[in-house]
Parts: structure tokens; sequence; C-alpha cells
């Protein structure tokens, strides 16, 4: 019954989508997606790799749930050098650990719905940067939704987004992603970031675990 609802959904945002300007559709989407995470929680495998001025080869599994719970786990390479990396929520703290350093920071209501965003808006692999230097997911106490957005979104003929991306209000890449039709995750994500020396051509695979 409950999977039955939630196709039914599914169906519903589709038809409303439609009717709807690309950045609209996409940001009902987002919506959408963590609505479901307050309710229940999100299971996920990925693997990130990019190529071009930084080579990253990385995959894990994630956790999301409510506004604060949160568990993440990453292995593989950063630029070339090996990682073992994760994060877990445990009340009132956030555990980062990153090969053999850990350490543990407030946590925050504001937790899932910076890390939502961010595969959203800029990919996961900007909080595994993060990760890499003991850091939590960039805007975990603040405003993530005014921190980055999209912008020129347009819809493909495959069903897929692309638009965009904007940190700061500076132009830092583009991006085309394709969501699922029943949970609103991005389940694979095309990416150009941007440098100074160059670009970074990114690629996430998200998955449901079950």
């Amino acid at each position: 019954m409950v999977n039955l609802f939630k196709s039914f959904v599914a169906v519903l945002v589709l038809f409303v989508s439609c009717s709807i300007p690309a950045d609209e559709q996409l940001a009902l989407l987002e919506k959408k997606g963590f609505e479901n995470i307050l309710e229940d929680s999100l299971k996920l495998a990925y693997a990130i790799q990019s190529t071009g001025a930084f080579e990253v080869d990385l995959k894990g599994d994630l956790i999301l749930h409510g506004n604060s719970i949160s568990k993440l786990s990453a292995s593989g390479h950063f630029g070339h050098i090996p990682q073992e990396m994760s994060w877990f929520s445990q009340k009132d703290s956030l555990w980062i650990a990153t090969n053999q350093k850990k350490k543990a920071v407030q946590n925050s209501d504001s937790l899932t719905k910076s890390i939502w965003i961010g595969m959203y808006r800029m990919g996961l692999l900007h909080n595994l940067a993060m990760l890499t230097t003991l850091q939590p997911p960039d805007q975990y106490k603040g405003d993530v939704s005014s921190w980055v957005r999209y912008d020129s979104v347009k819809i493909n003929k495959d069903g897929s987004y692309s638009f965009q991306i904007f940190v700061q209000n500076q132009h830092s890449g583009e991006a085309t992603v394709w969501i699922n039709k029943e949970y609103y995750f991005p389940e694979k994500r095309e990416q150009i970031v941007r440098f100074p020396n160059g670009e970074m051509r990114v690629k996430e695979h998200f998955e449901l675990i079950k």
C-alpha cells in the first residue's frame, strides 16, 4: 500500500511538473525528495569519478533521515591519495573521520538539508572534498539554499535537467542530472567544474539500497 501511494504521488508530481517552468519543476522534485527524507530513511550507494584538472575515484554509501541523521562511508582515491572516510551523526554530535584522523563537531538541524541540496545543485563530490580535510558538509549550519543555486534550467529530451551552477553568486560550472521518479534523488549526474587552471569533469551515480 505504501509503495502504491508513493507511485501515485510520483505520477501526480510528474503531471503537475509538466505544466510549470523547468526551474520550478526541478525545485519541486528537490522539495519532494527532502520531504520524503523527513518521513523515512533514504539509503543510497554511490560511485563518483572525475577527470581533468583533478582526478577522483570514490564509492560508498549514504543514509539520510529527518533533519539531522546521516551516515556516510567513502573509499577510493582523492587526487592520487588513498582515502577511507566517513561521517555519522550521533545525537548532538557529528563524527568525521578521514584515514586515521577523527573528530566530532556539533550536529545541526540543517544537516540533512545541506547534504540533500548540495547533492542536487552541485553534487556530492564537494562535500567529500570537505571531508578529506576533516570538515563537515558545507553550510550544514547555514542557509545552503542561498549559498548554492542553479540557473538557466532546461529539460532535455530524455527527461534530464541541465543547468548552470552558482556558488555565492559566482558561476562555477554546469551539470545535467537524471532524477529518480519515485524517491526524487539524482540517480546520475554529469558535471563540469571550472577552475582558473582548467576544468574537471565529474560523473556521479546513485542507486537505492532497499
